[in-house]
């Protein structure tokens, strides 16, 4: 009986539908196209979506369609699949159907360490909020993009690491290096509560 129950738990853990915070990028597949949008909210379990923010992607999302995608979110994404119920005719957004599947997959090759520390991304100030051998992520005011090579100024370290920006949202930059820095370790980095 314990088996059964604790596979049951998984079960339904697995097909637990979660909810993405509201301002998450969502990438959303329709057929062979891809739109980039925003998490607006959750109303009776249907996800509104900010108009398509990629140009030339309107017209590859109608009512009616099945769609995939992922939602940023904390150390992951979250992946779903449904269906889209209407576009709105006032400002173009895009009602979702509740979910029929959601799941949530870590992205990271590597643990993170959180740490507080000074860095410089780009020559402008930066804090470190993690750092694995393979990636970082730092809060930023610097203007960089989707995928921009980068310049990162590390405390104790006397050459500059590069690498490449996944991602840059709310002032918090992901960077993964162009080689795996194995030296994080020995960085004179307090690590954070």
């Amino acid at each position: 009986m314990g088996v059964a129950y604790a596979v049951e738990k998984k079960r339904q853990s697995r097909n637990q539908i979660r909810t993405p915070a509201k301002g998450a990028a969502v990438r959303l597949f329709v057929g062979s196209h891809m739109a980039r949008c925003r998490f607006e909210a959750q109303e009776q379990g249907r996800w509104r979506l900010s108009p398509p923010i990629t140009v030339g992607s309107t017209a590859a999302v109608l009512s009616g369609h099945a769609v995939k995608g992922e939602v940023n979110a904390p150390n992951g994404v979250i992946l779903f699949r449904s269906r889209v119920e209407s576009i709105s005719p006032a400002d173009g957004g895009i009602i979702l159907a509740p979910p029929e599947f959601s799941m949530f997959r870590d992205r990271r090759i590597e643990p993170r360490r959180a740490y507080i520390a000074a860095a410089k991304l780009e020559n402008q100030d930066a804090k470190i909020v993690d750092i694995s051998p393979s990636g970082i992520r730092l809060r930023s005011r610097a203007r960089v993009r989707l995928g921009d090579r980068v310049r990162i100024d590390l405390p104790g370290s006397e050459e500059p690491v590069f690498g490449w920006v996944l991602d840059n949202e709310n002032d918090q930059v992901r960077v993964r290096f162009e080689e795996p820095f194995g030296a994080v370790n020995e960085l004179p980095l307090k690590e954070a509560p």
